[in-house]
């Protein structure tokens, strides 16, 4: 297995979360074919090389791949290297729930298993316990699936995961 820590702050003064994420040599071999291919054996990574990374594993989010590369950029050359894109990679995954966690979250709102909750129960519910949400994040979660006074978490799921969901 293998650790990486990332440092707190990088040359630019971009504040970074410390991360400590130990990987299996698996995982380990995977992240270094994913960068040899989308870097085209390069040794640095630039954004649209990482979008394209992101896109094949799956990965989503609110963050562009720009920004993900200043955030990790040791150097401040708007590139990243193995390292500093394995680093990036194991917290994406870390953070990635899956479709299947997130169903199970809302079905836990959906006593009657209609695909709908009500908005305001939800919308307390992931402002007030836990990890709050920001006012932002539930307008745009409620812009894609909110539908009268409900919330249809398929047509979420749908969104987030590209295809129709059961």
């Amino acid at each position: 297995s293998f650790s990486c820590k990332e440092p707190t702050m990088s040359r630019r003064g971009v504040k970074r979360e410390v991360t400590s994420v130990t990987l299996e040599d698996s995982q380990m071999e995977e992240f270094k074919a994913a960068f040899q291919l989308f870097s085209n054996g390069k040794e640095r990574l630039g954004a649209e090389d990482l979008d394209r990374a992101l896109k094949k594993f799956g990965i989503k989010g609110g963050v562009s791949a720009k920004d993900m590369i200043k955030e990790a950029d040791t150097t401040g050359e708007g590139s990243i290297d193995f390292m500093g894109f394995s680093n990036l990679m194991s917290r994406k995954f870390a953070q990635h729930d899956t479709e299947e966690d997130l169903r199970d979250a809302f079905e836990k709102y959906d006593w009657g298993r209609s695909g709908s909750i009500p908005a305001k129960e939800l919308v307390d519910d992931l402002t007030n316990l836990g990890k709050p949400i920001t006012t932002r994040e539930v307008q745009e979660f409620l812009a894609v699936s909110k539908e009268g006074e409900t919330v249809n978490y398929n047509k979420f799921l749908e969104v987030m995961y590209g295809k129709k969901a059961d």
